[in-house]
């Protein structure tokens, strides 16, 4: 569930230049504080050349169903004259010990980053594509348009949760000028509005070339200038696990055996509601293709990432020992579907963004962790597979909530969850997005209502 939230706050970070001498910011999930960040600017050098240093230490607070957690963070960019970032150091700890640090120095072709947790460390390089402009701010370059008519851009980012440079598109529009109250003071600032590729829309608010106040995922998320005696006023901790849970007004029992359902889906934050229908997909296993799969169009769900160290030797053990006497990529998803489970512990280890290695080697994690490993691993076969974001009926608490499961090409795509390693993804399972990328609203944003199912006979 974290994942949500501190990537948003680095990121606006690195896209900030000199957001302020000295300020502090509060950020706001569902109208209660789970945050502070403090962020300072300051004159440094960087192998002998003067550069700007820019420094933002958080503290993330919140609960997982009861149990109170603390997430320190910090981030430091390095900047030169032009605003350009030369080096960032990104250090992600949980007050349980486990902690995610991520170095990385940038030059016009590349990015060199080093990544060190508690279970080791790892080097990657990462060629910068030259088709798009990279680490833009873009809010920025906007406002200093002249005619401020809607206008897209297009640029490559760098991910220091990840370690990884994914490619963006946002389209900008402005809103005129608003006044709001910050820090006891009235401030005229511009408002921008942008929406992703992916339809998630930031309302921005600037005064005086720097961010005060932003929103997303249609005002559940907020971030905000606030006076300096304010941070770590935490009133009430928001228990993320339980705020995403969204209720059913039907109970499914155990939904295992449903084949089909229709629901209404209705966004509380935008009132928009739609009627969708899922199924499950039954796979026979006589139509699945052998492994290898060569295919060019399925690059893009066999390759390596920073946390998908598929080329690892106790990944491509484990794949190769777990799938062993398997004829075709159906029978080797499920073999590994199982050992996957049993493989699993199921426990919030705190830091999201992980190695599959890692993972591997430790054995605890939620779903998420464990829809990570399964995707590394069936990779690493050279069986395209990526991982699905979504909701999923839970019958322990009668509730849709958010989880995690996977979708593997064995002939068509077939979902597979190694976390509740059933015999096929019920039609419960309510896809979201793939891979991270085209999760537009927040999960905490949905009421489901079930209107019919099909079960098993």
């Amino acid at each position: 569930m974290r994942k949500y939230i501190l990537p948003v706050l680095i990121c606006m970070f690195i896209a900030a230049s000199a957001w302020a001498e000295e300020s502090c910011m509060g950020t706001y999930l569902l109208g209660k504080k789970i945050a502070y960040s403090i962020l300072k600017t300051d004159p440094d050098y960087l192998n002998g050349k003067r550069v700007v240093n820019e420094y933002m230490v958080s503290l993330v607070r919140f609960e997982m169903l009861g149990v109170k957690m603390d997430a320190f963070d910090s981030a430091t960019a390095y900047r030169d004259d032009d605003g350009k970032v030369l080096r960032l150091v990104n250090r992600s700890e949980q007050s349980d010990g486990g902690y995610t640090l991520t170095e990385a120095d940038f030059t016009d072709s590349e990015v060199k980053c080093k990544v060190t947790t508690k279970d080791g460390v790892s080097e990657h390089v990462l060629p910068i594509p030259d088709d798009k402009p990279f680490g833009i701010d873009v809010v920025s370059l906007y406002l200093k348009e002249k005619n401020k008519t809607e206008k897209v851009y297009e640029y490559n980012d760098f991910n220091p949760m990840k370690a990884e440079i994914t490619a963006k598109r946002d389209t900008l529009s402005y809103l005129g000028k608003e006044e709001i109250r910050i820090c006891g003071e009235n401030l005229l600032c511009d408002k921008v509005k942008s929406v992703g590729k992916n339809g998630d829309e930031t309302i921005t608010h600037v005064y005086d070339g720097k961010p005060v106040r932003t929103e997303s995922q249609a005002g559940t998320l907020v971030i905000v200038k606030e006076p300096m005696e304010s941070r770590k006023n935490f009133a009430e901790t928001l228990d993320l696990m339980k705020e995403s849970f969204t209720e059913s007004d039907t109970e499914l029992g155990k939904p295992f055996d449903i084949t089909e359902m229709t629901f209404s889906i209705r966004d509380k934050q935008t009132g928009t509601e739609e009627t969708k229908t899922t199924k499950a997909v039954i796979f026979d296993p006589k139509k699945s293709v052998g492994y290898p799969v060569e295919s060019k169009k399925f690059r893009e769900y066999l390759k390596k990432t920073t946390l998908l160290d598929i080329d690892n030797p106790e990944i491509i053990d484990f794949a190769k020992k777990s799938a062993e006497g398997a004829a075709t990529a159906y029978e080797a998803c499920e073999k590994l579907r199982e050992a996957v489970h049993k493989h699993m512990i199921f426990e919030d280890s705190g830091i999201q963004f992980r190695r599959a290695s890692d993972i591997l080697k430790n054995k605890k994690g939620v779903c998420r962790h464990t829809a990570l490993l399964y995707t590394a691993l069936v990779r690493s076969l050279g069986i395209p597979c990526r991982q699905v974001d979504g909701l999923a009926y839970m019958p322990n608490t009668k509730a849709f909530g958010g989880h995690a499961w996977v979708e593997c090409y064995v002939g068509e795509w077939v979902p597979f969850d190694p976390t509740w390693n059933t015999p096929f993804v019920d039609a419960a399972h309510i896809p979201l997005g793939f891979d991270d990328k085209d999760i537009s609203v927040s999960i905490f944003n949905y009421e489901i209502k079930v209107l019919d199912t099909v079960r098993l006979k």
